[in-house]
């Protein structure tokens, strides 16, 4: 039901004797013959309440009914005035009176329709402009009037036909039913609201109109195209008022030269035929030019022909943006050739006026913000190099397709790559891994592994991202998840909700920035940054490099335990940690006759080197390697991820980094004390 009709009845329901149209037109600020109309369309919604308009002449109107009737209409529109509306349903709301409105909209009379305040409207009508500026139109506001909405006729059927593609889905149209599918969740008045001003059986009919003037148009063109070419084809048959609101513009006219002019002069006939429905030449040019605009659902490279000029656009374009992503773009000759095709299209729309709609657009910046802002950024600096004004939805379409490019690139890092680990490696592990492939998506098993063979360095060499194991194991580069040899639905989705966790942090490293995930409030980033610096200080604070005595890797363990801590017994558990680490074989050895001695134990971080004097050896490959340094590395056991991080970070570079293996075995305590810094700011600030 239409707000100004609400506020006409409920001043009606307020007054037993009769009203005048003249005092309503005044308590409205329209005419008389609004007040006139939109008591005539309310006969539907009054029946329902058994309720009639009873009109008396030199008097004027009242309702009349039975008091119990009279009062079912009173409370169900308290009910409609006292909805609480979403900020999307404001905006929705106030397009929709603005659209249909024959005469400026006041400020508080939109107030009292959404049932918030005057400043409240002010805001939403200051974001209304602004969507509004987007598809060509303007938001006027006439002092003493209220607000309007000026531009052509062709820019308001586009925009209209966008909202209401932006919240109806006609992919699952019921044709039975004729009910259309919601795309987003809204209130009920909300949707009654929509549906009623986009008159359902006259887009039904033009539906089956276009159907059976050319059946294959449906199936040649993009889905979404098509279903807005449904609907701006119904507005400009069904929206008489929209007609008189908004004068039409000779833009388009030049289409009269297209060879599909006279085809779709052919429609037009067919529309007067079966609607009665008069199109004017300037009617049939706009039709034209959506028509012109829509994207082929074959390959769009196919459908253009070659453009040499637009693709080398197209590759500068892509040059300017890889550039500051950081990713491979120009190659990926795929997305040239995509880009290419549907640049050459915009051009074509840019010409023939017609806006391309972007139903998505507000979960791409949500999502993908740093992508957005990047994309959206070189894309101004090319249209102002090419002389071309290139909308927010143009450039919506073409983030999506350095989008699709960027994901397909990432696709394999994203996988987790997982290590197997159980008592023997044989059965057990076998089986489980067959399990945990079948149920657990994006998993990759990159190692099955017995406890014997088990090496924490192999771990950093494979990338690997999760050992899940059946025996109770410790690392310091990786994530370890315990799991039973045949897992219970409940260990499965314990390890979906670990999986999907490290999944996204994968994500954020590879996107730095772009995926929803990283979107963060400056406060909290902030936080987090001082806190890892935080952490970062307390490590290099107790780091330093020391020489040890040992000539058996027990005695090692004991002289490590014995300088990382003063306490006697806290130094007792971590060297039998450490031994019985090593009974684990997750003592991580370098060939190089490095070893890495790591914990969760003690009050605070701490982070040595040790230069081994003496002849500790251990067994690599049948032979006796001797061990020469020393790195250890403790955390407090409730220690948070964060410290967890900057250690891992450490303990990936002593088999990766021959800058910092060079400076350990050079005893160089400043160029590994600058590595060791650099390698944890590098983590924490990216």
């Amino acid at each position: 039901m239409n707000g100004q009709l609400e506020a006409i009845l409920e001043i009606l329901l307020s007054n037993e004797n009769y009203v005048t149209y003249e005092t309503l037109a005044a308590r409205l600020n329209v005419s008389s013959r609004t007040v006139m109309r939109l008591l005539k369309n309310a006969e539907g919604p009054l029946s329902d309440f058994s309720i009639v308009v009873e009109v008396k002449r030199r008097s004027g109107i009242r309702l009349a009914g039975t008091s119990e009737n009279l009062e079912r209409l009173r409370e169900a529109l308290s009910l409609e005035k006292t909805a609480d509306y979403t900020a999307k349903e404001r905006l929705l709301l106030i397009l929709l009176e603005l659209f249909q409105a024959e005469e400026p909209v006041k400020a508080y009379y939109l107030a009292y329709l959404l049932n918030v305040s005057v400043g409240t409207v002010n805001r939403d009508l200051e974001e209304t402009g602004k969507r509004l500026e987007k598809s060509g139109l303007k938001l006027l506001s006439q002092r003493g009037s209220g607000w309007r909405v000026l531009g052509s006729r062709h820019a308001a059927r586009q925009m209209l036909a966008g909202l209401f593609r932006r919240y109806v889905d006609m992919r699952s149209w019921n044709t039975d039913e004729k009910s259309p599918v919601f795309r987003t969740q809204m209130s009920a008045r909300v949707r009654r609201r929509l549906l009623e001003l986009m008159d359902l059986p006259g887009l039904y009919r033009t539906l089956l109109l276009l159907q059976a003037f050319d059946y294959t148009t449906e199936e040649n063109f993009v889905q979404e195209d098509f279903q807005k070419y449904v609907i701006y084809t119904h507005i400009t048959l069904h929206f008489p008022w929209l007609s008189r609101n908004f004068p039409k513009e000779k833009r388009n006219l030049e289409l009269k030269d297209h060879v599909l002019y006279p085809r779709m002069c052919e429609f037009a006939r067919k529309v007067k035929k079966e609607e009665e429905i008069l199109l004017q030449e300037e009617d049939i040019c706009d039709l034209l030019a959506v028509y012109l605009s829509m994207r082929s659902s074959e390959s769009l490279f196919m459908v253009y022909k070659y453009d040499e000029e637009v693709r080398q656009m197209t590759l500068e374009l892509l040059e300017d943006i890889e550039a500051e992503l950081q990713r491979k773009l120009t190659t990926d000759e795929q997305l040239v050739e995509r880009l290419s095709a549907h640049l050459n299209l915009m051009f074509d729309r840019l010409h023939l006026g017609a806006v391309a709609d972007h139903t998505d657009l507000d979960q791409l910046k949500e999502e993908y913000p740093r992508i957005f802002e990047i994309v959206e950024r070189k894309v101004a600096v090319f249209a102002l190099r090419n002389h071309v004004d290139i909308s927010e939805s143009e450039t919506g379409y073409i983030i999506i397709h350095v989008l699709a490019s960027i994901l397909e690139q990432e696709s394999e890092r994203q996988k987790i790559r997982a290590a197997v680990l159980c008592m023997s490696g044989i059965g057990t592990s076998q089986m489980l891994a067959q399990r945990l492939k079948s149920r657990i998506s994006g998993l990759e098993i990159r190692a099955k592994c017995s406890l014997t063979d088990f090496r924490e360095e192999e771990l950093v060499r494979k990338g690997i991202d999760l050992v899940i194991s059946t025996i109770g194991i410790e690392t310091l580069t990786a994530r370890v998840f315990l799991i039973d040899p045949i897992p219970s639905e409940e260990d499965f989705a314990k390890l979906e909700g670990l999986c999907q966790e490290i999944t996204e942090k994968k994500l954020k490293a590879s996107f730095s920035g772009i995926r929803r995930e990283e979107k963060r409030e400056d406060v909290y980033r902030i936080e987090k940054a001082l806190f890892r610096v935080s952490c970062m200080e307390q490590i290099l604070e107790s780091f330093s490099c020391e020489k040890i005595w040992a000539n058996t890797l027990s005695e090692l363990y004991e002289s490590v335990a014995a300088r990382m801590f003063e306490e006697g017994q806290v130094r007792e558990e971590f060297a039998d940690l450490l031994k019985k680490r090593e009974s684990q074989g997750s003592i991580l050895f370098h060939d190089n006759g490095m070893i890495l001695l790591h914990g969760r134990i003690g009050s605070g971080p701490c982070l040595k080197v040790f230069s081994v004097i003496g002849e500790p050896e251990y067994l690599e490959d049948g032979r006796m390697v001797p061990i020469r340094h020393a790195v250890a590395m403790t955390a407090p056991e409730e220690a948070k991820e964060e410290c967890l991080g900057l250690f891992s970070c450490i303990s990936a570079a002593l088999v990766q980094e021959p800058e910092l293996i060079c400076a350990i075995e050079g005893e160089d305590e400043e160029m590994i004390f600058q590595i060791f810094g650099r390698l944890m700011s590098r983590e924490i600030f990216g």
